[in-house]
């Protein structure tokens, strides 16, 4: 048997950066003369570093995921206190464990927990879960960039209360060339203003980094105008009641009030966003 770079092939695999090994130039086979002393006591420790190495990225999905969508606060707490204390090391080290478990059992609520444990994240981490979050969320999102415009009817200036700088999830994205002013609005769900009531909200107030319509959403075509809406809204999916979707939910029907809580569960819509 020819000596083969198994070790390459497990970083590759894993994708794990020679920096977390030692043993990137040496193959984990290696014959003597006789082609019968295989370095079995390398692959031991590449195999425990390598497994090591995945245990803390499991560990780390398992936070992030907890951080954002865990909702109740007692379960929360259990885990940060029962989890391996070593796996949090590995990713947020001992000064900032240590201040999260002398001072979560003050906290009153699942949301102070959270924003205790984000704001002694260090900012790498910060913006590795942000990211972590825009991945896993089904829902287009924009920025402000602006808080006033012309009002609905272009008659005068009107400051739309929004922030400059905070992502506002999107429910839909309406376009009508028929309209003088504003001729694409967004609909706006934000949780801090509404948790029930979509608003529309001229495009021009936000600018959207990922311009990708996610699966999820159709988009629909009339008579000079496009609707772009999630899937449980539009015609081709929901039997109205009476006219329409949103007719319908703005009228309490109770098939339309709880499609739509549904699925602004399925969009993985925060209500309250961690780092607000």
């Amino acid at each position: 048997m020819p000596n083969a770079p198994i070790s390459w092939i497990i970083l590759q695999k894993y994708n794990i950066s020679p920096l977390h090994t030692y043993f990137v130039s040496t193959n984990i086979y290696s014959f003597d003369s006789n082609k019968q002393v295989i370095r079995i006591d390398i692959f031991i420790y590449a195999f425990n570093r390598m497994f090591s190495y995945m245990m803390t990225m499991d560990f780390k999905q398992d936070f992030f995921y907890r951080l954002w969508k865990e909702k109740d606060k007692t379960n929360f707490e259990q885990w940060i206190y029962n989890s391996n204390s070593l796996d949090f090391l590995a990713i947020i080290g001992e000064k900032l464990y240590l201040e999260i478990i002398s001072e979560i059992g003050n906290c009153v609520t699942i949301n102070e927990m959270k924003s205790l444990v984000f704001e002694n994240l260090p900012t790498n981490l910060k913006a590795e879960l942000r990211i972590y979050i825009n991945k896993q969320q089904k829902v287009i999102k924009a920025k402000c960039i602006k808080t006033e415009c012309l009002n609905y009817d272009g008659q005068e200036n009107r400051n739309w209360k929004l922030k400059v700088g905070d992502e506002y999830f999107i429910i839909g994205i309406s376009v009508d060339l028929k309209r003088k002013f504003h001729q694409i609005l967004f609909q706006i769900f934000d949780p801090t203003y509404s948790q029930t009531t979509p608003y529309l909200i001229p495009a021009e107030l936000f600018e959207i980094d990922n311009r990708t319509v996610p699966e999820n959403y159709i988009i629909t075509f009339t008579d000079n105008s496009m609707q772009i809406d999630p899937a449980e809204f539009v015609d081709k999916t929901y039997a109205p009641v009476v006219f329409s979707f949103w007719e319908d939910y703005y009228d309490d029907h109770e098939k339309a009030v709880k499609i739509f809580k549904t699925t602004i569960e399925r969009l993985d819509i925060d209500y309250k966003p961690i780092d607000k």
